[in-house]
C-alpha cells in the first residue's frame, strides 16, 4: 500500500476522535440525496462538522467493501480510514451533481486493488 500525503487539516479530522467504526452512525439511507449533496458541498468549503456527518453516513458501506478485501477487522478499519484520507484530499475533484457514493466507491476500489 502506498503512503498518502496527509495535510494537517485531514489529520485533525481523524486523530483523537472516538472510534467511528464502533459507534452508532447515521445510515446512508437516512440521508436524502439533496442532504448528501449539501453535506458534500459544505465539506468542499472545509466544514469539519459536515465532514463528520458525511463520514458517519457513508461509513458502513465503505467499511463493508474494505472488509471484503481485508484479512481482519483491524485491517479493514485501517483501509477504511485510508479511503477517507483519499476522499478528503480529492474532494475538490468530485463533480457536484453526480452520485457521490459512486465516486467514493470508485476511489475506494482504486485504493483497494
Amino acid at each position: 500500500m502506498h503512503m498518502l500525503r496527509r495535510t494537517p487539516v485531514s489529520r485533525a479530522l481523524f486523530l483523537g476522535r472516538p472510534n467511528l467504526f464502533r459507534q452508532g452512525c447515521v445510515s446512508l439511507e437516512e440521508m436524502t440525496t439533496p442532504d448528501l449533496e449539501a453535506t458534500v458541498e459544505r465539506c468542499r468549503t472545509g466544514d469539519e462538522e459536515a465532514w463528520s456527518a458525511l463520514v458517519s453516513a457513508t461509513m458502513r458501506p465503505l467499511y463493508r467493501l474494505c472488509a471484503s478485501y481485508a484479512p481482519s477487522a483491524a485491517v479493514a478499519e485501517e483501509l477504511t480510514q485510508e479511503i477517507y484520507f483519499k476522499l478528503w484530499e480529492n474532494l475538490h475533484r468530485y463533480n457536484p451533481g453526480s452520485n457521490f457514493m459512486a465516486w467514493a466507491w470508485r476511489v475506494a476500489k482504486n485504493l483497494l486493488i
